[in-house]
C-alpha cells in the first residue's frame, strides 16, 4: 500500500532550515564585515608596511573566519519528517534488505550502510560524514513476505526510494 510522499511538512522543514542557514550566514558576514571597519591604533609606518587600505587593515589578525558546518540529519530527524513510503512486499525481509543495500551502495558508494536488528526485523541506515542520515528503512516480516517504511534525511536523494520500489 503506497501512502505518497508527505510534501507539506517536509517542505516546512527545509524552508526552516534554509531560513536558518541564511540568517546564520548573515550574521557571520555582518560580524566579519564590522570586525573589518573596526578602528585601529595608528602604528608608525615603515617602508615594509602595506599601503594603508590593503587587505591587512580590512581583515586584522584577530578575526577569525569559520564556515558553518552542513546540516546533518539524525536519526530523530528523518523518523520526524515522516515516512515518505510504508508497505507491503511478497518478498522476505532478508531479499528486500539485501537488494536495497546493493542498489543504495551502488548509488552513494561514499555512504555507509548499517544493518540494525530490531525485535524480529532489521533496519538499514544510509548514512553519510556530511550530510548525517539520508535513509532509513525499517522491516519487519508479514505474512506473505514483508512489511516496511521509508524514512529520508532532508539531504537523502528521491532515487533512494526509487531503489526500494525497484527491490520490493
Amino acid at each position: 500500500m503506497d501512502r505518497g510522499i508527505n510534501t507539506n511538512s517536509d517542505t516546512v522543514r527545509a524552508a526552516q532550515r534554509g531560513v536558518a542557514r541564511v540568517t546564520a550566514v548573515t550574521c557571520l558576514t555582518l560580524a566579519v564585515w564590522l570586525a573589518g571597519c573596526a578602528q585601529t591604533a595608528p602604528v608608525a609606518s615603515s617602508p615594509d608596511d602595506p599601503p594603508v587600505g590593503s587587505v591587512a587593515d580590512v581583515a586584522p589578525e584577530n578575526v577569525k573566519v569559520e564556515t558553518l558546518p552542513a546540516y546533518r540529519d539524525t536519526i530523530d530527524d528523518a523518523r520526524n519528517n515522516g515516512a515518505v513510503w510504508q508497505g507491503s512486499s511478497k518478498k522476505t525481509l532478508v531479499r528486500v534488505s539485501a537488494c536495497t543495500a546493493r542498489l543504495w551502495k551502488k548509488q552513494l558508494p561514499y555512504a555507509r550502510l548499517q544493518r540494525v536488528q530490531a525485535g524480529t526485523g532489521q533496519t538499514l541506515e544510509l548514512s553519510s560524514k556530511d550530510d548525517g542520515i539520508l535513509a532509513i528503512l525499517d522491516l519487519a516480516p508479514g505474512k506473505p513476505g514483508s512489511e516496511g517504511s521509508l524514512y529520508l534525511g532532508s539531504t537523502g536523494p528521491q532515487s533512494l526510494a526509487d531503489a526500494v520500489r525497484q527491490c520490493l
